[in-house]
């Protein structure tokens, strides 16, 4: 009998039938093993008329050398699909490494034609470029700390520190990434919120006695209302009110006390109020 494969397993050598020859191409899925243990070579497989298997049903790969690279058929789609039953902890697939790796190293990575996309680096942070919500649904950060005085639900961060005026340690989009709505910017009075469309508000932290500025728009009922702090000032706050309804401006009074702020105005006119003070 003519053998088509020669196998070697550790110290022991033998040849197999063509038969037996392509179903092990077959199982494989006419996949080019390159280095692919180090304690089992393959050689010698012939190339001719062998037909690719859609699926590989039990391959088992082990070895010291790992498995370094799978070559699939032109034009193939690669599917790993695992056939673990749900059951509310079920593990579908485990990617796992030999050593426990540093922060440095890289667990996982992804690349597109050599360039690389993605990666998981040693202490399970993803590094990547961006995240986009998926089929038009609201992209959603849910964190897990537990409820205390130092919580802290979420957390951005950028791996420079940013120290120069001008710089924005965090901006927010209306579009694709075009229109800026609001942005966190260091100016010459530290680190400063700007919203799109309303006057810009410095807080100086570094004054000895910083205030506590509220604003916010409310519209009268009966030409008056009324708002109430959701924590009281250490003396009344001095206010302001501007009435931009219908466009047209008019009167409007802003009366406050520790605890509130009263306005007056015209009808059922929406009025913009301003209280800055101690707390």
């Amino acid at each position: 009998m003519v053998a088509l494969c020669s196998v070697v397993l550790g110290a022991v050598a033998f040849s197999v039938s063509p038969t037996f020859a392509q179903q092990l191409r077959n199982g494989f899925g006419v996949a080019s093993l390159v280095q692919p243990l180090a304690n089992a070579v393959f050689a010698s497989l012939s190339a001719s008329t062998v037909t690719a298997s859609t699926s590989v049903q039990t391959p088992q790969i082990n070895g010291a050398g790992g498995m370094t690279r799978i070559t699939l058929p032109a034009s193939a789609t690669d599917t790993i699909m695992s056939t673990a039953p749900t059951t509310g902890s079920a593990v579908g697939h485990v990617l796992d490494t030999s050593a426990t790796y540093a922060s440095g190293d890289k667990v996982l990575q992804l690349k597109s034609g050599g360039t690389e996309l993605a990666y998981v680096n040693g202490t399970g942070s993803w590094v990547l470029k961006s995240i986009n919500a998926y089929n038009s649904t609201p992209f959603v950060i849910a964190a897990s700390a537990a409820n205390g005085a130092s919580a802290v639900g979420v957390q951005v961060q950028n791996a420079n520190a940013l120290s120069t005026t001008g710089a924005k340690a965090f901006r927010i989009m209306s579009d694709s990434g075009s229109t800026e709505q609001a942005y966190l910017i260091k100016d010459a009075n530290g680190w400063n919120w700007r919203v799109e469309g309303k006057p810009a508000v410095t807080y100086n932290a570094a004054a000895a006695n910083p205030k506590t500025i509220l604003s916010s728009a409310t519209a009268l009922s009966s030409g008056a209302a009324t708002v109430t702090f959701s924590t009281a000032f250490a003396a009344a706050p001095i206010c302001t009110c501007s009435d931009t309804a219908g466009g047209t401006a008019a009167a409007c009074n802003a009366t406050p006390t520790t605890t509130q702020v009263a306005l007056t105005g015209t009808g059922t006119h929406i009025v913009d109020w301003i209280c800055i003070g101690d707390r």
